[in-house]
């Protein structure tokens, strides 16, 4: 439809034309609103339809119309972009013609907030992470970097060929623990998975993600415009990668390296922690990999979640359990 420029012809609206009334909106995130309004119809005009028209308001364009039934009027409008202002307007129209009632304009919230009840988290070590709310996920915006279980219980150090284990629970430093965390053995996770009985090395009130609770994550992206590269549902790794650190690359332009400034729309903030592997640390700023705490079903190894500088997809794997990979906690 052509751009609405007046609300109500000459601001003279028939005394017995219905007239609609746009309400504020509810529901509001980072990519959807719920849209609401009223209309006032008491001599009961038959209306022909009825509805919304909303457009980001900083643009000149048409026009959206949605027609909605019932009263009052609700719709909820996905696939927005975040951190950006709309404005929409409830209408009514019958055979003597349509009304718009007054536009109402809000802002979809920006990406990168932290959890609403739980900004920072603290484990048993003191050490505080940021929190980053992605969907109806609370996740860590960093990497553990915990020397001890959530009950006190020490983790050890692993160095060299000795720390090759997939029986005994060790920790390896990276080139810098205070950024990128430490990384850690399988039996660590393990401990944390009620085999054992105990806590594990999230604090109190979090966990190391399953396989699906990565799965919930990388749908969320893939069904939010915004995070996809080019409209891609597989190219996602860009919106959880930070936008520091990782190796640069020309290979594409969905690709991790590829601008990095364009980077992290999520606020994951995954930094490339590379990995430990047969007693050596392995790190080339090109590549990072978490651990879950689900087992693959065919051969018994972990199941994994990497991205790589050169790739633009979000990699599902297995691991074996010496190797020491990173590590993100999730909000029970």
């Amino acid at each position: 439809m052509n751009s609405v420029r007046c609300l109500r012809d000459n601001g003279i609206v028939p005394e017995a034309q219905p007239l609609p009334n746009t309400s504020a909106t509810t529901s509001l995130t980072t990519s959807s609103v719920v849209l609401n309004g009223t209309i006032s119809n008491p001599n009961n005009i038959p209306i022909t339809s009825k509805g919304f028209i909303w457009k980001a308001s900083t643009e000149n364009e048409d026009y959206t119309v949605v027609n909605v039934s019932g009263d009052p009027l609700s719709y909820e409008l996905t696939g927005l972009s975040p951190n950006t202002s709309y404005i929409y307007h409830t209408f009514v129209s019958t055979a003597q013609g349509t009304v718009y009632g007054e536009g109402v304009t809000f802002s979809t919230l920006a990406h990168q907030l932290p959890c609403p009840d739980v900004a920072t988290v603290t484990d048993y070590d003191g050490n505080i992470y940021n929190t980053v709310q992605i969907g109806t996920q609370c996740w860590m915006k960093e990497n553990i970097r915990a020397t001890h279980y959530s009950n006190g219980v020490s983790i050890p150090v692993g160095t060299g060929t000795s720390a090759i284990s997939s029986t005994v629970a060790y920790r390896y430093a990276t080139n810098d623990v205070n950024t990128l965390g430490y990384l850690y053995n399988w039996p660590v996770i393990e401990y944390g998975t009620n085999i054992y009985g105990t806590p594990g090395i999230c604090p109190t009130g979090w966990h190391v993600p399953s396989d699906a609770e990565w799965t919930q994550l990388t749908d969320y992206i893939s069904s939010v415009p915004a995070f996809c590269c080019n409209s891609s549902t597989y190219a996602i790794a860009k919106a959880l990668a930070a936008s520091t650190s990782w190796s640069s690359s020309s290979n594409d332009n969905c690709c991790i390296g590829y601008n990095l400034s364009t980077n992290n729309a999520t606020g994951f903030s995954a930094l490339p922690a590379g990995s430990w592997i047969y007693g050596n640390y392995s790190c080339d700023n090109s590549s990072t990999s978490f651990w879950s705490k689900t087992k693959n079903f065919s051969d018994g190894n972990p199941l994994t979640r990497s991205l790589y500088s050169l790739n633009y997809n979000v990699s599902q794997g297995s691991s074996n359990k010496h190797i020491g990979l990173s590590v993100r906690c999730l909000k029970n």
